[in-house]
């Protein structure tokens, strides 16, 4: 059995952790671990780039952490992305910022805001929605763009050998991707239903089945 988990505060258990590993190798260590953004929430001034380095990591590349993403449905990279999105675009990492900036960017695709909301970025709150048509008007938009292909091949593989994204919440299931048809006909699709009383997704595969 495998068991996942999330740290309140990534950087500073590295820190600890880091120190642990500097004191078993036999190396003195003074002071305590700082983080940047205990010093923000301190209100104290946050130090430039230190003069003395000893170790870097460097994050996956963003094609591969949107693969898993999409794979696994790894919410805390979602809650990462959205994060992410309001320090780069808006010069602040909270949801709101990086929520607002996504509603702008849809809305400037030509997405009628009032088909999607955002309370978070991995989609778990009922206060999240959006409309089939929204769904398939950011698909259409992907599609155009030079990195689509590494986008599409983080879409899962379903029971029925289709290679489409699926999402469940208590009594909502939906289904949204790509299919191309036997006879070479492209879909674009997105299929949402509320108040599902289904066991599995049986039910709504066979109705993505006539697209074959």
């Amino acid at each position: 059995m495998t068991v996942s988990g999330a740290v309140p505060n990534p950087p500073l258990q590295l820190g600890a952790e880091a120190q642990q590993w500097l004191k078993e190798s036999g190396i003195e260590i003074s002071g305590k671990t700082v983080t940047t953004s205990q010093l923000e929430l301190e209100g104290n001034q946050v130090p430039g780039t230190p003069k003395n380095v000893i170790f870097t990591y460097q994050s996956p590349a963003l094609d591969k952490i949107v693969y898993w993403f999409l794979r696994k449905s790894v919410n805390l990279y979602g809650e990462t992305l959205i994060k992410t999105l309001g320090k780069e675009k808006k010069g602040n990492s909270s949801f709101k910022s990086g929520v607002a900036y996504l509603k702008e960017f849809w809305k400037s695709k030509g997405i009628n805001p009032n088909m999607i909301n955002f309370a978070d970025g991995s989609g778990l709150s009922p206060q999240n929605y959006v409309a089939a048509k929204a769904e398939v008007q950011a698909l259409l938009y992907a599609k155009k763009q030079p990195w689509f292909d590494a986008y599409y091949d983080g879409f899962p593989v379903q029971d029925n050998g289709m290679k489409i994204k699926s999402g469940t919440m208590r009594d909502t299931k939906s289904f949204a991707g790509y299919h191309t048809a036997k006879d070479g006909k492209k879909y674009v699709f997105s299929i949402i239903i509320n108040n599902y009383q289904g066991s599995g997704s049986t039910e709504l595969q066979k109705i993505l089945n006539v697209l074959k």
